[in-house]
């Protein structure tokens, strides 16, 4: 990986992880940002070597990614506003998932090089940023569908606050 893809990989980093802990509407429109990674991290050269073993670090990592967003979008405070839109909002567990995700991808990386010879490639974390953001949302859509609002509508449904909210999803 270039010292330019290290560069622009850390501050889309950055930006995704601000915006999970600033209150933000859930919105099926969201998933446009997975489709552009998921085009970033096919562009040539690929995400991964052509040989078993890349492929196979590949496909390992972007398991691992989705496993890591379901319990962190799990741990996100949930919530429909006065006119039923719901949001969310990352806390310090999410934070903790986070890091572990970004911990994870790190021991793919080194794992990869050290034992397999098989480097990091732009590709790869692009990929995982797509699924893991993919996972992450539609596990949110599925909460907030617990909670009575289709995700990306602005159906009423009786919550009124965050903690009448949480209440609700912890049944």
């Amino acid at each position: 990986m270039t010292a330019i893809n290290a560069a622009v990989t850390v501050v889309i980093l950055a930006f995704v992880l601000v915006r999970q802990f600033v209150p933000r509407p859930v919105r099926a429109r969201r998933l446009i940002w997975v489709v552009v990674l998921l085009v970033f991290g096919l562009l040539p050269p690929g995400p991964a070597a052509a040989t078993p073993t890349g492929i196979a670090l590949l496909v390992a990592s972007l398991a691992v990614s989705a496993a890591l967003a379901m319990p962190r979008a799990r741990s996100m405070r949930l919530w429909l506003d006065e006119h039923g839109t719901p949001w969310r909002r990352g806390n310090a567990r999410t934070l903790l998932w986070w890091l572990t995700a970004i911990a994870v991808r790190i021991g793919f990386a080194a794992g990869g090089q050290l034992a397999f010879g098989e480097p990091e490639r732009a590709g790869s974390l692009w990929l995982g940023l797509a699924m893991t953001l993919g996972v992450q949302q539609l596990v949110l859509a599925k909460r907030v569908r617990a909670l009575g609002s289709p995700a990306g509508t602005a159906e009423p449904s009786g919550i009124r606050s965050p903690g009448d909210a949480l209440a609700r999803v912890r049944r």
